[in-house]
């Protein structure tokens, strides 16, 4: 057997590469070392790709050396080659048995070494005087095969022997047993059939991995598929010419293109996924509907459309347009506006049937409250216990001293109440009315507050009702109704506060 050495035509300044192999078979083609004046080693192809992508992100790209200015050629192995692991600027084909005892020359081509031979495998197996496979080899060099196998029309190894054949497709791999070629599964009432992987569908396997499809079937990622030649956007083609969508889609009128559902709608927007809306420029999706957005606010109004705000019954947009403020027909002078025609007043300032007046005292018509006194010392009917000599009482000289003696003190502190600013003639009616609230009392008239019972009014006010403790509090005071609370340092002992330490 004759090596042979090919050499590619080197580059000038490169020196050439070889490597031996054996005889190459008539339909092998090198591949080409020359590409439009790119020199090509072998096992190498050229690519277009974008320059930019063959540059870290921000970094200036420059003009690429491709069909255009954007455009760089660069090399990568060729279908069914691989990188040399020795040497990575290299390319060598890919044989998928490895070729044992041989040269891999082309993809998945395999030329045996020296004394070596193809079996009906495909397999480089030795020949004599290295050995004879299934069977044993003679000084002069033939070779007898063991029973159940003979010698190949060449006398070069022994192969099994099958008597009744086995058909298309398929090798004698044992003494009467047959399988299938590469590529070829056993159909147990035609033989070995070609297998295609994916299934061709709709179509039928001619060659390992070689569909032949339908009429009006198509070629598609492996498998013959039904041909909708107008498309079949977000579904699928499961007939020709006839789509079926993905869930959650339907399809539109003209058959091709499957359209999202939104089964509430999508008013002011689009329905760009199942159940899901992109809304219009100015509008904002909130609880599943795109409603209109007010950049400046609407407080207290509503967003009708992107910007305009309504305001509600009894409020008007102020100035800015960001929110609505109430309205209040009198204007509100001396105080502000916080509900529609309800005021409140400034400091100083009075709500006088919704209007804010300034509270002002007259003393020429007013008199000073006034407030009775008496020299008698003060007795506290709770304790029965006398104010100035602190001795206890008998229940009945208590009794006695309160029905008699100190009878005039239990009168609470008298107030003279200002009068009405605005009298009502005799023989009208009115409702009683105060400009201020009667702190633990009640209004009685105009501007007149009475104390409930067990409190008195306090000095120098009108409207503002006090606890009363008829014996008065010495070291505390009145905290409730005919109730001490005593002073720091001092502590009630016999109903009456004392120091703590005496």
């Amino acid at each position: 057997m004759i090596a042979l050495c090919v050499a590619l035509k080197p580059v000038q300044g490169q020196e050439a590469e070889h490597f031996a192999v054996g005889p190459l078979p008539s339909n092998i083609v090198l591949p080409l070392k020359y590409f439009e004046g790119f020199h090509i080693r072998a096992g190498k192809c050229i690519k277009e790709v974008p320059t930019s992508s063959l540059y870290p992100k921000g970094h200036q790209v420059p003009p690429g050396n491709g069909s255009n200015a954007f455009l760089s050629v660069v090399e990568r192995c060729c279908e069914g080659y691989k990188r040399y692991k020795h040497d990575r600027q290299y390319c060598v084909p890919k044989c998928s048995n490895k070729c044992q005892n041989g040269f891999c020359v082309a993809p998945n081509v395999c030329i045996c070494f020296t004394d070596h031979v193809r079996n009906l495998d495909n397999e480089c197996v030795t020949t004599c005087p290295i050995g004879c496979l299934h069977g044993h080899c003679h000084m002069n060099g033939t070779c007898t095969c063991n029973p159940g196998y003979t010698l190949d029309p060449n006398k070069k190894f022994c192969g099994p022997v099958c008597s009744k054949g086995c058909g298309v497709n398929a090798n004698c791999t044992a003494p009467e047993q047959c399988s299938c070629l590469p590529g070829y599964q056993l159909n147990t009432t035609t033989g070995c059939e070609p297998l295609c992987i994916p299934n061709c569908g709709n179509g039928t396997c001619i060659e390992p991995n070689v569909c032949r499809c339908n009429a009006g079937f198509v070629l598609k990622d492996k498998t013959c598929q039904a041909n909708c030649p107008r498309g079949c956007q977000n579904g699928r083609c499961v007939e020709n010419d006839k789509c079926e969508c993905d869930a959650g889609f339907k399809l539109t009128g003209n058959g091709t293109i499957c359209e999202p559902i939104c089964s509430k709608g999508c008013v002011n927007g689009n329905c760009t996924g199942p159940e899901h809306c992109t809304c219009w420029a100015g509008f904002e999706l909130k609880k599943g509907l795109c409603q209109p957005t007010c950049k400046k606010g609407c407080h207290r109004g509503e967003c009708i459309k992107p910007d305009v705000c309504v305001c509600k019954a009894g409020y008007t947009l102020n100035s800015r347009g960001t929110e609505c403020k109430p309205v209040c027909e009198s204007g509100c002078p001396n105080g502000r506006c916080i509900k529609p025609n309800k005021c409140v007043c400034n400091f100083g300032y009075n709500n006088v049937s919704g209007v804010c007046v300034k509270w002002e005292w007259n003393m020429q018509t007013t008199p000073a409250p006034i407030r009775t006194t008496h020299a008698r010392p003060i007795f506290n009917p709770v304790v029965n216990v006398h104010p100035t000599t602190r001795t206890p009482l008998h229940t009945t000289q208590a009794q006695k001293i309160i029905t008699t003696t100190l009878k005039p003190i239990f009168n609470p502190p008298l107030i003279v109440n200002p009068p009405a600013k605005n009298p009502q003639p005799a023989n009208q009616t009115t409702v009683p009315y105060c400009i201020r609230s009667c702190l633990n009392g009640h209004c009685v008239g105009q501007n007149i507050c009475k104390c409930n019972p067990g409190y008195a009014m306090e000095f120098g006010t009108w409207f503002r009702c006090t606890p009363y403790c008829p014996g008065g509090c010495p070291n505390g005071h009145c905290t409730a109704p005919n109730f001490c609370t005593c002073n720091y340092g001092f502590v009630k002992r016999n109903g009456i506060c004392v120091y703590q330490f005496a």
